[in-house]
């Protein structure tokens, strides 16, 4: 029986001038587990529902149409349930577009963790 931890994993990103920005999250890296179970996962800015509002995306591996793991069209703050598990060299994606330029970006992910 593997040893269950809770999990907690964040990684934000500064959007860039074009209100862009990218952050991955990979069981593992830097350190810990390297097998996780996603259960929820929460994207936000900075400035939660202020315009302009950035559009977000999260996949799983790499950015491409049949990777979407889910998409808001409120990418200041959204929050995703469900069950994804990934081992060390899967990740997640998250992408946001259309955004202010300067503000922080973070995707947060909850559930399980494991070695």
């Amino acid at each position: 029986m593997p040893d269950v931890q809770n999990l907690t994993r964040g990684r934000s990103v500064t959007l860039d001038a074009n209100g862009e920005g990218t952050v991955e999250l990979e069981p593992g890296i830097p350190s810990g587990p390297p097998n996780w179970r996603v259960t929820s996962l929460v994207t936000q800015t900075n400035r939660v529902n202020l315009a302009p509002i950035p559009r977000v995306a999260v996949y799983l591996n790499t950015v491409a149409p049949e990777n979407v793991l889910c998409v808001s069209s409120n990418g200041s703050f959204g929050q995703a349930n469900g069950h994804q598990e990934l081992s060390r060299g899967a990740k997640l994606v998250a992408v946001w577009t259309g955004g202010q330029a300067g503000d922080v970006a973070t995707l947060t992910v909850n559930g399980e963790m494991w070695s």
